[in-house]
């Protein structure tokens, strides 16, 4: 596993950008001026008072499925969006509904999570202002194959499945571009199942915190705030509830962390390097060990 060192050595903890996550419902648009009606709970509506078409553009050309796009692809693209701006704690889509639409987010966090089959939520991965929520590009008669949460209020952008598919035809650099991104999903899910075959929950852990901080972390006080929760942390790195808060106990009475009911503090992230790095220890005196290699 690489080390984890230059990540802190090169990135000061005062110097990263920090930005927080929070959740959205399913929803169907109820009218033409944009107004749409939630599945589960209240969206916020959109219009022609969202963002200014040269945003929407400026949104696009910074993501990294538009790079090398043309300008006059990308005004097309921008004109032709639908704009919603949608609450914390919905979900944009379902799994297992039809992937009816292409959609990027531009402003908030999302989480994205699965269920499994005894009704287990996992969180798959983390979505950041200027990624794709979902499929690239996605296909007729497609399913969406898992829900994104928003953490936060957040943005969206979207376009008809068909229409974006079609506009991929005339533009092949957006598939390759789709291609690219995939690869990057691959590549994350390979090294998060590596680390859950081969090491304990402390260093699964560790990673994990490391890894949030400059996607979720915030400065407060010269301390980093990562604002999830600890059943949250537990299913990104498939831990139970009750093993993440005897950790973070642990750690919180070491200085390396605080910890609230939505929210952890990283006060040494030297510290979280070392654990991340215990190969035989995961910083437990009761040995919590990988799921795939002993039953918990």
């Amino acid at each position: 596993m690489p080390s984890l060192r230059p990540f802190i050595d090169s990135q000061a903890p005062a110097r990263l950008q920090y930005v927080r996550v929070k959740p959205v419902p399913a929803y169907r648009w109820a009218s033409r001026a944009g107004r749409r009606t939630a599945g589960r709970g209240e969206l916020a509506g959109q219009g022609p008072r969202g963002i200014a078409l040269s945003g929407r553009i400026a949104c696009l050309a910074s993501a990294p499925l538009f790079k090398g796009v043309p300008a006059a692809a990308l005004d097309e693209l921008a004109s032709n969006a639908r704009e919603s701006r949608l609450s914390a704690k919905h979900s944009l889509f379902r799994e297992g509904e039809p992937a009816r639409e292409a959609s990027l987010l531009v402003a908030g966090r999302m989480k994205v999570t699965q269920v499994t089959s005894s009704g287990d939520v996992v969180i798959q991965r983390l979505v950041g202002p200027g990624e794709i929520v979902g499929d690239p590009i996605p296909g007729a008669g497609s399913l969406h194959s898992a829900t994104p949460v928003a953490l936060e209020p957040c943005d969206v952008l979207a376009w008809d499945a068909r229409a974006f598919e079609r506009l991929s035809e005339r533009f092949p650099l957006l598939q390759r571009n789709a291609l690219r991104i995939v690869a990057e999903r691959v590549r994350d899910l390979e090294q998060r199942y590596c680390e859950l075959a081969t090491e304990k929950v402390a260093s699964r852990l560790a990673r994990t915190l490391l890894r949030l901080l400059g996607q979720l972390g915030r400065t407060r006080g010269g301390v980093v705030v990562i604002e999830l929760s600890r059943e949250e942390l537990g299913q990104m790195i498939g831990a139970t509830l009750f093993s993440v808060s005897r950790l973070l106990s642990q750690w919180e009475g070491q200085g390396v962390v605080s910890s609230a009911r939505e929210s952890i503090v990283v006060r040494d992230p030297a510290e979280l390097v070392r654990l991340a790095e215990a190969a035989g220890d995961d910083g437990s005196p009761q040995g919590l060990s990988s799921p795939l290699t002993a039953r918990r």
